[in-house]
């Protein structure tokens, strides 16, 4: 071997490099297509190398992809606007979770709401903050990702110890407050949800809807061919007195209100001090408010061009859209007292997806607990 060594000398070894290179190329250019097939394989994007791996890893029971304890994409929360932050909203990028559940799967998520493991159907298509309903026995029923995303916003407020009569409580879920204080004093704006059935059990708890029917007053009672007897509270009149409540939750419900600001006076004065508020509406995070529509004195909506409506369990004709909120907001909420959050969520595993999932936190601050500077 040494002497063969001795032979080869330096300068032979650069002549033999052009050989061998069109040796490489022959042997590529007669190599099996499966191979060029492989190869091209591993030149598929990112997003897409992720998607099929995590398809792959995920735990499958009858076709359900089990995201409760590991699920694709980045979990991400971050706070994007308070009164003492400025704005950070940013541009909204999908990931391999929002692929996936788009193209129309059935998920195991953990549910805030419940506290439990729920099964997730997402339609194909579909907007993914009100996409995710939960299936019990294959049937669909009234809860999906924007509830879960609400649940979220209640059990954080918790956690930054901004509802003063939950201190010292450890709630994970709204079935975890259900257990903890009955003496809570909760309202929540609908009655029609997933978020009603998991707290109407507490003795502090009430329930409500809008009835726009004339003579009405907050507090009586209408007969509903679905729900039976449901409450009617107008949030700009409620009828709870002053510092009365801990926790208000209203979800895609002010901007179907004309005077949006006027309910929000309303909820700081029936709110207690260290009381909350935790609530969704539509939000183009932009600078501005955009009006859609107006009330005249005789009760008359007046659209600014064409008619926005949103649809509604109790009212087939669905509800005229006055306002889609913008970054204005939160310094109207602000300058009204509330010490003010945003926070965009995006949580796999618990079934919170797709772009516009912000939860709005305004807590009425309570003058001897804690202080509302927070960053996160």
């Amino acid at each position: 071997m040494r002497k063969i060594m001795s032979v080869i000398k330096p300068r032979m070894i650069f002549k033999f490099i052009p050989v061998l290179g069109w040796f490489v190329l022959f042997l590529l250019m007669c190599w099996p297509t499966g191979t060029s097939e492989s190869i091209a394989l591993l030149s598929v994007s990112s997003r897409n190398h992720e998607i099929s791996q995590l398809e792959n890893h995920a735990h499958v029971k009858t076709g359900v992809l089990d995201w409760s304890t590991a699920a694709p994409g980045v979990e991400s929360v971050r706070l994007v606007q308070s009164c003492s932050t400025h704005a950070q909203y940013g541009n909204y990028r999908a990931d391999a979770a929002d692929d996936i559940a788009s193209s129309g799967v059935d998920t195991i998520v953990y549910s805030r709401v419940t506290g439990t493991q729920v099964v997730s159907r997402w339609s194909k298509d579909t907007f993914l903050r009100e996409n995710g309903r939960v299936i019990v026995d294959d049937v669909s029923t009234f809860s999906w990702a924007r509830h879960r995303q609400l649940a979220w916003g209640i059990v954080k407020s918790t956690k930054l110890g901004l509802l003063s009569s939950l201190h010292g409580f450890q709630v994970e879920s709204l079935a975890d407050l259900a257990k903890t204080n009955n003496d809570i004093k909760i309202w929540n704006t609908q009655s029609e949800s997933t978020i009603h059935e998991a707290l109407k059990s507490l003795t502090g708890y009430v329930g409500s809807e809008y009835f726009p029917d004339a003579g009405l007053q907050s507090g009586d009672f209408v007969l509903t061919s679905s729900k039976g007897r449901v409450r009617h509270e107008d949030l700009t009149k409620p009828s709870f007195t002053a510092d009365s409540l801990d926790l208000i939750i209203s979800s895609e419900v002010f901007e179907h209100i004309p005077t949006p600001y006027v309910a929000h006076q309303r909820v700081y004065e029936i709110l207690k001090p260290g009381g909350v508020h935790v609530f969704t509406v539509p939000f183009n995070e932009q600078l501005s408010d955009v009006t859609f529509a107006s009330l005249d004195q005789n009760g008359k909506v007046h659209f600014k061009g064409e008619p926005m409506m949103h649809g509604d369990p109790l009212r087939p004709e669905g509800v005229p859209v006055f306002t889609i909120f913008g970054q204005e907001m939160i310094t109207r909420l602000c300058d009204i007292g509330f010490d003010t959050y945003a926070y965009m969520i995006h949580v796999p595993r618990e079934g919170i997806l797709g772009s516009g999932a912000l939860v709005f936190i305004a807590a009425k601050v309570d003058p001897g607990g804690n202080p509302g500077v927070r960053t996160s």
